[in-house]
């Protein structure tokens, strides 16, 4: 099974990810706003991976995760 990691450290108005996947192998590491630019622009990048599953992490910023994680639960189907 194939399963790519992604970590986001969540900033006001925007979120660093990084993305690895079971081996612990850099896929990339980027900054995207907390914009439907930035979301699409991730979604773009995670597309472009072949996993069987994804793990994701966000940091718990006083609400500033919450448009992530609906990103998270409407693209990737979870949460």
């Amino acid at each position: 099974m194939t399963t790519i990691y992604i970590g986001g450290d969540v900033s006001k108005g925007y979120a660093d990810y990084y993305i690895c996947n079971q081996n612990e192998a850099k896929l990339a590491s980027e900054r995207f706003d907390d914009n439907s630019a930035g979301h699409a622009r991730l979604e773009s990048l995670i597309g472009q991976f072949e996993a069987e599953s994804i793990v994701v992490g966000v940091e718990s910023t006083g609400g500033l995760e919450n448009n992530w994680l609906r990103f998270f639960h409407l693209h990737l189907g979870g949460c």
